[in-house]
């Protein structure tokens, strides 16, 4: 079997593409023609096909962070539950992914092969993991992904007592909450 960019030097025999595992396209799509012949009778056909390059995509960031959530029991310990449908959307800035399928590995030799997929859920600390994002021609791209757990302000503990002076005592009167800022913060900077 020979290829050829022409389909008269694929009748011919002439001018078959001398490299056929290391050919580069001129045009995209570009057809290409084949030339089968029978080696025993020297009758041969051919057949047209095109080579076409599907265009390539990149994940555009390379990080998420999350806060430290209690869904472990404690929202204080650096770890917290990662949705990965909501990471990747993050990932590619909110832009329509429904035409690329996606799995997370720990390895880039997992996200190579590709191997022991991790749920689309994931209780972690700080780490990097690595997606593998495919489109539906098959062309796949594989980035480490920091996965970032931010901490929850401290919880401090304050009272604010005022005293109902008023001339018929109901339990009720007015409070300034912005006294409780400095007890609930501790000094620290004001979060918003």
């Amino acid at each position: 079997m020979t290829y050829h960019t022409d389909s008269n030097d694929a009748i011919t025999g002439a001018n078959a593409i001398a490299n056929t595992t290391n050919f580069t396209n001129t045009s995209d799509p570009q057809p290409i023609f084949a030339r089968i012949t029978n080696d025993l009778t020297g009758c041969f056909n051919y057949i047209e096909f095109s080579i076409s390059i599907n265009p390539g995509f990149e994940v555009p960031n390379s990080e998420v962070a999350i806060c430290d959530d209690a869904s472990d029991g404690d929202d204080l310990n650096g770890q917290a539950t990662f949705d990965f449908n909501a990471v990747t959307s993050e990932l590619f800035n909110g832009e329509d992914i429904s035409d690329l399928t996606y799995n997370y590995y720990l390895s880039q030799a997992d996200a190579d092969v590709p191997a022991s997929p991790l749920p689309m859920t994931y209780h972690t600390a700080d780490r990097n993991v690595f997606i593998r994002v495919a489109n539906t021609a098959a062309c796949f791209t594989i980035k480490e992904i920091h996965l970032i757990v931010n901490p929850l302000p401290l919880r401090k503990t304050v009272s604010l007592v005022q005293c109902d002076t008023e001339a018929n005592p109901d339990g009720l009167t007015l409070f300034n909450l912005s006294q409780a800022t400095t007890g609930l913060l501790g000094g620290d900077r004001i979060y918003r």
